[in-house]
């Protein structure tokens, strides 16, 4: 069961990432503003790459693909109150942009809860101090548009919508025209954030993930959209880390026109939870109560003024006591969602980490698997090199006892043909004798033969000589 779950999660991943890039290639085509885009930072080997066009300030880094604007410093002593804070602001201003649609895709990973961290994407008028880090890393004071994402005390994580006109300091707490509950800390999925403006319908909308977060026609940019503007995103977070966020920016792009996906659409929803204060509408339905009733005493005169002024004395006494039990309600019902969200939030974790443990037991119980199928591999293959060197070696000893049997064979004939030969040496030998004894004889016979002629030749040689001599006598 738990392998299923961690191949249905590195689906769902693999889905994601899909559609991400598939939106990626629908809207490359669109025409942008070269000096309020990032370049593709996957391609980028450094920070000195978008010089020409961005400024990076604070401790924001670039790296691998992505710029890290409060990277987690090593060190850092816990429960300790510094920050860390880190921002990329374009160089150009830019003027005369009547239609625009901006989109930021960006993550958030870390601590998550309240953590006192923050993004916040900032289109405003140049001139204005871009070194004033005390707005989650950007000004404080500003003519313009900005977005933040931050974990509310009171609100929890948050998308909020500001509008200032220069001449005061932006209240984070108070000054907002738009909140929506949005959870975003923490998410290895990264999320995509446009804002997109028609100058001529004058309606603006924000949406996040594709979802729906903020629709109105009632704002009009088109004397700040004459200005000479700055486009930055800024961030900010405790080096602490048990509070610490990373902010990661991914991507960010500004079109010069609202891209068809960000046209309204009538049968588009309202996606996010907005903020509501609850307490505010109930007192202002009691003062209307308050004030009807006092119109209904002084037109009828049913009830004697004193009577009216201790009712009235009642009711304020009432309506203090119901706003703050009303407010009492209402933080706790904050503090337990809060309460509830973040443990959820922690079994969640708690439930990623032991999926991420049991992927990584699997992964190692594949890997000893396949040493373990190497090895019985290699035995394998070791035996079949041992039985082909055993059959080789079997064939090469029959082949030996082959050449063993012919060789007895061809030593028994060559022991027979010796014991022919030597008998035929034998009898040689005895036919030899026996002819050297008559050869002897025969030569003793001749000698004999010759000698004597030898004498008779003699013997009638003086015969003759006597003869002769006899003769002459």
């Amino acid at each position: 069961m738990y392998i299923h779950l961690l191949y249905l999660a590195v689906l769902t991943t693999g889905v994601l990432a899909h559609g991400i890039r598939d939106a990626n290639l629908e809207i490359n085509n669109e025409p942008k503003i070269e000096s309020f885009s990032l370049p593709n930072l996957i391609e980028l080997d450094s920070f000195d790459d978008l010089s020409s066009l961005w400024d990076p300030q604070g401790g924001a880094i670039y790296e691998e693909g992505r710029i890290i604007l409060t990277p987690k410093l090593n060190k850092v002593p816990e429960n300790t109150k510094s920050t860390t804070f880190g921002s990329i602001w374009s160089r150009e201003s830019f003027s005369d942009l009547q239609d625009f649609t901006i989109e930021m895709t960006l993550r958030s990973i870390g601590a998550y809860g309240l953590t006192g961290a923050g993004i916040s994407l900032f289109l405003i008028e140049e001139g204005f101090n871009f070194m004033d880090y005390s707005n989650f890393g950007g000004p404080i004071k500003y003519k313009g548009l900005q977005l933040l994402l931050n974990s509310d005390d009171n609100l929890g994580p948050v998308i909020k919508v500001f509008l200032n006109d220069g001449f005061k300091d932006i209240i984070i707490k108070n000054d907002f025209i738009g909140a929506y509950l949005y959870e975003f800390q923490d998410s290895n999925v990264p999320l995509t954030i446009r804002i997109a403006y028609d100058h001529e319908k004058h309606w603006t909308k924000i949406t996040c993930d594709n979802k729906l977060l903020f629709q109105t026609d009632k704002l009009n940019f088109d004397q700040l959209l004459l200005d000479n503007l700055k486009l930055g995103v800024s961030a900010l977070s405790l080096t602490d880390s048990s509070k610490h966020e990373q902010y990661e920016l991914l991507r960010l792009i500004t079109y010069n026109k609202v891209l068809p996906k960000m046209k309204l659409a009538e049968s588009e929803t309202l996606f996010a939870k907005h903020f509501i204060d609850n307490t505010k509408n109930f007192m202002e339905k009691q003062k209307e109560l308050r004030n009807k009733l006092a119109q209904t005493s002084k037109s009828e005169s049913i009830i004697p003024n004193v009577q009216f002024d201790n009712s009235n004395q009642n009711l304020l006494e009432l309506q203090e006591q119901m706003k703050q039990l009303l407010k009492i309600v209402q933080n706790n019902e904050q503090s337990v969602l809060q309460k509830q969200v973040f443990q959820l939030s922690k079994s969640l974790d708690l439930l990623n980490a032991n999926l991420n443990a049991l992927g990584e037991n699997v992964q190692n119980l594949n890997y000893k698997y396949d040493a373990i199928f190497d090895f019985f591999k290699r035995q394998n293959e070791l035996l079949d090199n041992y039985d082909r060197r055993m059959g080789s070696f079997d064939a090469a000893l029959q082949n030996q006892l082959d050449n063993s049997n012919k060789l007895d064979t061809k030593l028994s004939d060559m022991s027979s043909w010796y014991k022919k030969t030597q008998k035929k040496n034998d009898d040689n030998n005895e036919n030899t004798d026996s002819f050297s004894n008559i050869k002897s004889t025969l030569v003793a016979v001749l000698i004999f033969v010759v000698v004597l002629l030898v004498f008779l030749a003699l013997l009638v040689f003086r015969l003759r000589s006597d003869i002769k001599h006899a003769k002459v006598l």
